[in-house]
């Protein structure tokens, strides 16, 4: 597996993992990727980065 800063071509994925991963959490309000993308093109993250998985797939992605 690698870390790497992320780039532009991530925020999907970015989102989609944002939302499975609170999406059993009571106290989440589901809008946790749409402060991701706010802080995004505000140039607020001070660190984003990526795990990118070195065999056959790009993201590693949990299913129910």
């Amino acid at each position: 597996m690698k870390i790497r800063p992320q780039n532009k071509d991530d925020n999907d994925a970015i989102s989609e993992t944002t939302i499975v991963a609170y999406e059993d959490y009571p106290f989440s309000q589901q809008t946790e990727h749409l402060i991701i993308d706010e802080l995004r093109k505000a140039n607020a993250l001070t660190v984003s980065l990526v795990a990118v998985c070195q065999l056959t797939c790009k993201y590693i992605r949990r299913y129910k």
